[in-house]
């Protein structure tokens, strides 16, 4: 587990305790790297990164690997990613350190909304080629035909008193 105090704060208040687990891709590369006796993110010469300094390294080896980014986007991407993976509001605010839900709130509903959209969308193709494997829902309403002349309907009956549970009668129209 890696346990820190997140930084920003709010009104007068310390930043949030969080404590996340060390997946196995992390793991790998915190083994297979120099690491200092207390900070996981040293310099060349050992020496702990300041903040401001790995953002701006961090930035310079993105544009020379022609990738866009940046050491803020890697949190975003890992909201975005927590979020479409079903994580629950709860749950990005205990991963990221979030004291509210409001920035919770932003990542769940895109997600969602991609969701919703993507199994809304097989809706619109006939039965037939409907993706098997996506969620979708049934008919909004069954066809309800109507009963032939002379045959029995059955109609709930509820007792009077209430408290017995309905019974269904038979009788002929």
């Amino acid at each position: 587990m890696i346990s820190i105090r997140t930084e920003k704060h709010s009104k007068g208040r310390a930043g949030e305790q969080i404590s996340i687990p060390i997946l196995p891709p992390l793991a790998a590369s915190i083994e297979a790297t120099k690491t200092g006796d207390l900070t996981y993110l040293v310099m060349k010469a050992g020496q702990p990164w300041v903040k401001e300094s790995f953002t701006n390294w961090f930035r310079e080896a993105c544009r020379k690997a022609s990738c866009p980014g940046s050491a803020h986007g890697l949190r975003k991407a890992g909201a975005t990613r927590a979020a479409e993976g079903g994580a629950t509001e709860r749950q990005l605010m205990a991963i990221f350190g979030w004291s509210t839900g409001k920035m919770a709130q932003h990542y769940t509903r895109a997600a969602d909304r991609a969701r919703l959209a993507r199994d809304a969308a097989q809706l619109l193709l006939p039965a037939q080629e409907q993706n098997k494997n996506s969620r979708t829902l049934g008919p909004v309403r069954e066809r309800a035909g109507k009963p032939k002349r002379n045959q029995p309907v059955k109609k709930p009956m509820v007792p009077r008193r209430g408290l017995e549970p309905p019974r269904l009668l038979t009788t002929g129209t």
